[in-house]
């Protein structure tokens, strides 16, 4: 049975400022859900990957996002030294498969010979995730399952890597030709 995981931020980039106007990081917590009415809802678990108590969080409800249950192609040396430290707390370097894929989250990676970047998204039609191009006109539900499903099943045709997600880096789609 695959685990249900959602994550939302307790703080969104920007809600505070450091002295030098430097944008203070979002907060994420991860866990189960319980959707509020308005602007905020609640998620039971843990806070940026401290699994050690469980825990109730205040988060706001529009960023919010599902678990894949997918990983990305993230290699262990592609990490920061903070990365690879919070890792280790609870796993081993063997143990690393590639970083977590959630709704929201901007992938890129190469798609029939070319570099697409691109959201994760829940898709209603086929129920199921897959990616959106912003630049696209009409891109369809199967074709974009398709291709998430190429990320897990043929490493090498969509070989995808978690760059951001569309609160913290909403510009990095505005960086890529084929969004």
């Amino acid at each position: 049975m695959r685990e249900i995981l959602f994550r939302g931020q307790t703080r969104k980039l920007g809600e505070k400022v450091w002295m030098n106007g430097e944008k203070v990081p979002g907060n994420w917590a991860y866990g189960g859900i319980c959707h509020g009415s308005g602007d905020f809802s609640i998620i039971y678990g843990y806070k940026d990957g401290d699994q050690s108590s469980i825990d109730k969080f205040v988060v706001h409800t529009d960023t919010v996002g599902q678990s894949t249950g997918l990983t990305d192609k993230t290699r262990w040396d592609e990490l920061t030294e903070e990365e690879r430290k919070f890792w280790l707390r609870k796993h081993t370097a063997e143990e690393w498969t590639g970083k977590l894929i959630f709704e929201g989250d901007i992938v890129q990676g190469v798609a029939y010979s070319e570099v697409w970047r691109g959201v994760i998204v829940w898709i209603d039609e086929i129920a199921g995730f897959g990616i959106r191009y912003r630049k696209r006109n009409d891109p369809t539900a199967w074709e974009n399952a398709s291709i998430l499903k190429r990320l897990q099943l043929c490493k090498d045709q969509f070989a995808a890597k978690v760059i951001g997600n569309i609160y913290d880096n909403p510009e990095l789609l505005d960086n890529c030709d084929n969004t």
